[in-house]
Order: C-alpha cells, then structure tokens, then sequence
C-alpha cells in the first residue's frame, strides 16, 4: 500500500482489515472483465456497445457521476 509513502500512518488493524476487502475488489474486476470479454467474442458485431455498456455500467455502480457536495 502506499500510505506511508504518502505520509498517512495507518493502525495494522485496519491495513489487515483492507487486504481482504482488496481482494474482493480485484477478483470482481477481474471476473467483471472476464464477462464483458467473453459476451464480446460471443456477439462480436456488438462489441463496441458492450464495452460502451460496460464502462456506463461501471461508473453508475461507482458513483462516478455523483457531485462531491449537493
């Protein structure tokens, strides 16, 4: 992790408590990747869509759109 490379001191409880949740992440991702590749290889005409599809689908799930402050 980069916290202390960034100055933020962190208690080992909680760096312990993040590796599994980071785990969790990058498998879903990966698995996430996995499913959107292989419908692009199935319907190969709607490839473009899908990975258009894809990345909507990922910022509607992330909250990247949602304003900091309201």
């Amino acid at each position: 992790m980069l916290a202390p490379l960034l100055g933020v001191w962190l208690p080992i409880g909680s760096v312990l408590l993040a590796l599994p949740i980071l785990l969790v992440v990058a498998v879903s991702a990966y698995a996430f990747g996995l499913t959107v590749g292989l419908l692009a290889l199935r319907f190969m005409p709607a490839r473009n869509l899908l990975g258009r599809l894809a990345s909507i689908l990922l910022m509607i799930i992330t909250g990247v759109q949602v304003p900091v402050a309201f």
